[in-house]
């Protein structure tokens, strides 16, 4: 921070504290003594434009939230989050100057908080699990503007979220496994503007996942192990490309690359007729999400669960990469999700689709 390392360690004397060096025995020294008896173990350690903050441990407060300037003076507690308790600040990250994390007041459990780095200004985001449970927040990631994080809502499961800080902005991306099991995102990595994770859809198995925050940009990146989990994991943006340890099934355990490419969004109605034609279209996007003008792409749709679906299944895409299917019917109630490939197995998840 500012050419400066900040660092916890234990000398033998002070126990696990705060330290700070230049890269010099002279410039090596203690920023604070935050718990003068014992140990103050400070973690999480992030830099939020000049001001570190992390979480330590204090005798009077428990763990709580910290910020320090590096100088003893500059280095204090930023509020008494659970002041019953230690609040455990987690996952701190930088979000455009605003410091993301999760904790636990004691009242709400633990859920989404942000922080300017003042008292008043340390607030919680959202009871995202209102209930007696914690929606538990993790691998919080800052992407272009927002956050992407992980929490159980207690309904959705473990799944994908995305905030801008406020009440309203805060909300389920997907339900990528639909009920309460969850497909519990790991890894979560920010590409150029778009996020990364493993997630497991309950259909193909733990894969490669990518997101723009929307529902259709919310799609299996590639089916990589079609008889199993590839269990993606270790998911590193190098250059603006995408490096990972996968499985495919038969290699074992390998290193993968995944550079940018293309995705595509299905856009079909929310509510059709039993036996009443529907339209749906399908269009190629680029790794910036916009239109790829390629033609000649076969794309197939088939139903993620049940039957009942007809039409013509199976259209390639004009010159301008939209593919159109314009004769879908749907013969039995209930609701629906369209699958949407290609013969790369890059596929796309659709919005339900309600059939009465």
């Amino acid at each position: 921070m500012n050419g400066t390392l900040f660092f916890a360690a234990d000398d033998g004397v002070l126990g696990g504290e705060l330290w700070r060096s230049d890269g010099t025995e002279a410039g090596t020294s203690v920023v604070k003594d935050i718990h003068p008896t014992g140990n103050s173990y400070p973690r999480n350690l992030t830099n939020v434009e000049g001001t570190l903050f992390f979480s330590a441990f204090h005798p009077l407060y428990g763990r709580e939230l910290w910020r320090s300037d590096g100088t003893e003076a500059g280095t204090s507690m930023v509020k008494d989050i659970h002041p019953a308790g230690s609040s455990n600040p987690s996952y701190l990250v930088n979000a455009n100057g605003i410091l993301f994390f999760s904790a636990n007041n004691g009242t709400d459990g633990i859920e989404l908080w942000k922080s300017d780095g003042t008292d008043n200004g340390t607030v919680l985001v959202k009871d995202i699990n209102p209930s007696i449970g914690s929606s538990n927040p993790s691998y919080i990631t800052y992407v272009d503007g927002a956050i992407f994080f992980v929490a159980n809502d207690g309904i959705a499961g473990r799944e994908l979220w995305r905030s801008d800080g406020t009440i309203s902005g805060t909300y389920l991306v997907q339900d990528i496994t639909l009920g309460p099991v969850g497909s519990h995102p790991r890894y979560l990595t920010n590409v150029d503007g778009i996020l990364y994770f493993s997630a497991d859809d309950g259909v193909n198995g733990r894969e490669l996942w990518r997101s723009d925050g929307t529902i259709t940009g919310t799609v299996l990146v590639a089916d990589i192990n079609p008889s199993g989990c590839s269990y993606p994991r270790y998911l590193t943006n190098a250059g603006g490309t995408l490096y990972f340890v996968g499985d495919n099934g038969n290699s074992g355990r390998e290193l993968w690359r995944i550079a940018p490419s293309i995705t595509f969004r299905l856009e079909p109605p929310l509510r059709v007729r039993m036996g009443q034609r529907f339209r749906v279209q399908v269009m190629l996007l680029d790794q910036h999400g916009d239109p790829w003008p390629v033609s000649n792409v076969a794309i197939r749709l088939s139903l993620r669960a049940g039957s009942g679906l007809s039409g013509t299944l199976v259209k390639r895409t004009s010159i301008h990469g939209l593919a159109t299917f314009g004769d879908l019917v749907l013969s039995q109630p209930g609701r629906y999700r369209l699958v949407a490939r290609l013969g790369n197995g890059l596929q796309v998840l659709s919005r339900v689709i309600v059939v009465r």
